[in-house]
């Protein structure tokens, strides 16, 4: 009954076009012109790719597929903000001595000074602003004491956080956090000590482990586990380790090591589900009914990966971003990158190598990151998807100025070894020391590189700014080892040399104006001269956890502009990626996910369909008649145009709740055929969203639809996308 009901809303669709398209000519109406035979520029192929970085348990809990929290029993307490409490910024005036911070510039990262305002559009934001600070004195408290939020740690043995203990029937157990000698194996020293009594046939007692908000449970699906032990004198075991319902009720998969030895070594197991319901309350049991002393460490549960890769990603999400066809991944960040400081920054030679040896340590966004997703498998990623690795390295800036950074001069001079090291590790022969090392971890080929980007953000120097000689400094180092290399800039602002390329961040909400930006680029805003634009991060930052499609429309409106200005703007990606809907730190995300199911936001099928549908050129195009919008002075309609030797791809995009007769006139070509593909991407309201419960309440309608030809009408719905895909001669 769906395909049917599907198949006639195609075939009405298809009927109420055609009638359109017979419509008489309107000189007044709507009108994208096309002019095919007029290619102004070639299109990159890299227009649409990702960028990722650890926010919002984007690799731990999210893409990586490790389901043990805490598994190598090193994670510090969990970061508690107390009510009043506040996070300690960095002074944002130069200290004496220190060059002064320079002035952003119109149209630079992060688009903070917006395009000159339309008409009407200053009054609009003042109202605005004006209705929020009135609902937000509206909602503001009472002089009432406020409630003091339970402090997490209280629910965890001191070093065993996200693990409890386990006792049945008569058994006892005490569990503390430990550190005696696993020096012959692993750098992580942490691990359990385990100490069990009044244990029989029917009495047992152990540890679990509560997972990433549950460990998820799918049918007939099996798992690997591991993990590290050492009995005291007078135990063997045995020792089971499960995946059971949080009440302990249900088992649906365990599997049983008979005996464990007095020295350290690693257990293996697997373990299967049979045909159950998926479920995420559940948790991870390690338990015994024998009495005794044990110890254990590094605890593993991987279900199965995405191409069966050993430490690998979550399938559902890697399967979400296939469909996106996306040409490039830019990692690891993002302030993921630089950290707050050294011990949060990312340091790629203390994440290659068994993952056991990997330290783990704390993320700038406040919890604590495995080390699990290392430098190999950012690159295992690309591979898994086709995309061109884009590798961002440390450029000597962190997040909190206090910590001693920027590091400029000879200060810089270990951060550009750091960064050549980490190039040859991924690019160079066996026969170089950091080739050979990527070979002793797995990998002998040399992975391709072609994109590397100096440092994220190093526009954000909360005194000087030393980014422009950092940047020559670490080009002319690298270009001398590496000139193949295109090696982009961090900032806009740079006045030292002409970077090869420049990455721009731009978040914007809906009532800051993020419908200019759709001529952000336009050569009336910003100068073609300039180096190439890689977007490195965009966003409308409306809707949570995961956007609306009020902010899709947006970001549809934003990356017309972005084609259009095809010459410029070479590379874009959404920021950020992943949310997990349990705990997030940033909004407006395009993946959204819990321990069992994954959906996409709005958002995400627009780029889908944007990448989907691209050509290889950009041929001269105007609009006339756009519709305007009387109270806010923003345009209604949005469009961009591109082609290749066989289609045009027109886009055109209504933000607005009013329907509007287009017409498109294609000159310049023999042929327009009458059947084309059409992609719509609709909805009635611009707070419509998906979500973990309604994941395709948005998502692309296609069909092939008649009645089209060089000149054609179309009625463009409310708040909608339309794709054109005409096959031309």
């Amino acid at each position: 009954m769906k395909r049917m009901i599907t198949m006639m809303t195609a075939m009405c669709a298809a009927v109420v076009l055609f009638s359109a398209c017979s419509a008489k000519w309107d000189q007044d109406a709507l009108t994208v012109t096309v002019r095919a035979d007029q290619v102004t520029s070639d299109v990159s192929p890299l227009m649409y790719g990702l960028m990722t970085e650890e926010i919002n348990y984007s690799y731990d809990g999210g893409l990586y597929a490790e389901l043990i929290r805490n598994r190598a029993f090193a994670a510090p307490e969990i970061y508690y903000l107390r009510p009043g409490e506040t996070v300690p910024q960095a002074p944002m005036q130069p200290q004496p001595g220190e060059h002064p911070r320079r002035p952003m510039l119109n149209g630079d990262s992060q688009g903070r000074q917006g395009l000159p305002m339309l008409p009407g559009q200053r009054e609009m934001r003042r109202a605005q602003a004006q209705a929020q600070a009135q609902q937000a004195q509206a909602q503001r408290p009472s002089q009432t004491p406020p409630v003091v939020p339970p402090n997490p740690n209280d629910r965890y043995v001191k070093g065993l956080y996200y693990w409890n203990p386990v006792q049945e029937g008569s058994a006892k157990v005490t569990i503390a956090a430990d550190n005696i000698d696993q020096s012959s194996f692993t750098i992580v020293k942490n691990n359990a000590r385990i100490e069990i009594s009044n244990a029989d046939g029917s009495s047992r007692a152990g540890i679990y482990n509560e997972g990433y908000w549950g460990i998820p449970v799918w049918p007939n699906t099996t798992y690997k586990a591991s993990f590290y032990a050492k009995a005291a004198p007078g135990f063997n075991g045995p020792v089971t380790v499960a995946i059971e319902s949080n009440d302990a009720k249900t088992v649906y998969a365990s599997a049983t090591v008979p005996a464990i030895t007095s020295d350290w070594a690693k257990y293996e197991l697997t373990l299967t589900t049979g045909d159950v319901a998926a479920t995420d309350d559940t948790r991870f049991t390690l338990t015994s009914t024998a009495n005794g002393k044990f110890w254990i460490s590094f605890v593993s549960l991987f279900p199965p990966t995405y191409n069966d890769r050993p430490n690998g990603n979550r399938k559902d999400l890697m399967e979400l971003m296939a469909a996106m066809h996306p040409k490039f991944l830019r990692f690891p960040g993002g302030n993921y990158l630089q950290g707050r400081g050294p011990e949060t920054r990312f340091k790629w030679k203390e994440m290659i190598g068994p993952v056991e040896i990997r330290p783990t340590h704390s993320s700038p966004w406040n919890y604590h990151s495995s080390d699990g997703m290392g430098l190999l498998e950012f690159m295992y990623w690309c591979e898994d998807l086709g995309m061109e690795p884009i590798l961002v390295v440390f450029s000597g800036m962190y997040l909190d100025t206090q910590s001693g950074s920027p590091f400029t001069g000879e200060k810089l001079e270990p951060y550009i070894q750091e960064a050549l090291d980490e190039i040859e590790y991924l690019t160079g022969s066996t026969e170089t020391l950091w080739g050979a090392l990527r070979a002793r971890h797995g990998r002998v080929e040399p992975f391709k590189l072609k994109y590397v980007e100096l440092g994220n953000e190093d526009f954000w120097e909360r005194r000087g700014y030393t980014y422009p000689d950092r940047y020559k400094q670490m080009y002319d180092a690298i270009k001398k080892v590496h000139p193949e290399l295109t090696l982009i800039a961090a900032s806009r602002d740079i006045d030292t040399m002409t970077p090869d390329m420049i990455d721009i961040h731009q978040y914007i909400r809906i009532s800051q104006g993020a419908l200019t930006e759709a001529h952000r680029y336009d050569p009336e805003n910003f100068s073609h001269d300039s180096p190439k634009v890689f977007v490195g991060e965009y966003a409308t930052r409306e809707g949570a956890p995961t956007t609306n499609w009020l902010a899709a429309l947006s970001d549809a409106a934003y990356l017309s502009g972005c084609e259009r200005n095809a010459d410029l703007v070479r590379m874009t990606c959404y920021a950020p990626i992943f949310v997990n809907v349990n705990e997030m730190q940033w909004d407006n995300n395009l993946l959204g996910y819990n321990a069992v199911e994954a959906y996409a936001a709005p958002s995400y099928y627009v780029q889908s369909v944007f990448a989907n549908n691209l050509g290889t050129e950009l041929p001269a195009s105007s609009i006339a008649n756009a519709p305007i919008d009387p109270d806010t002075n923003f345009e209604n309609v949005f469009y961009c145009v591109t082609k290749d030797a066989d289609y045009i791809y027109l886009k055109v995009i209504n933000v607005s709740g009013n329907e509007y007769p287009f017409q498109a006139d294609i000159q310049g070509v023999s042929k327009v055929m009458s059947k084309a593909a059409v992609t719509v991407i609709k909805s009635a309201s611009g707070q419509d969203t998906n979500s973990i419960d309604n994941p395709r309440n948005i998502v692309p309608q296609e069909s092939v639809q008649g009645g089209f030809g060089k000149k054609f009408t179309y009625t463009l719905e409310p708040y909608s996308v339309n794709v054109f895909k005409l096959q031309y001669k």
